[in-house]
């Protein structure tokens, strides 16, 4: 299943960063080509740089992370 822009996830099977197995981060880019996803640009949470991951490696939580302001954040259901 395709995820979306902002989109919370948690790290799971990767194999090129495992000891961020488990982590969670929000989906900031997403590579494709002629509707087949590659794999995600993923921030983690607490953390300023980003990483790519191949799509089996994440897996979406279905909440999106959303800017409620400039000071704060939301989180909403993507089935919403």
């Amino acid at each position: 299943m395709r995820l979306a822009f902002f989109e919370k996830v948690i790290i799971q099977n990767s194999r090129k960063f495992p000891e961020l197995n488990g982590r969670t981060g929000v989906v900031l880019g997403i590579s494709e080509e002629d509707g087949h996803v590659f794999g995600y640009s993923v921030t983690l949470d607490g953390e300023t740089e980003g990483y790519y991951f191949k799509a089996d490696e994440i897996m979406g939580t279905g909440n999106l992370l959303i800017a409620a302001s400039s000071m704060t954040t939301a989180t909403i259901s993507a089935s919403a």
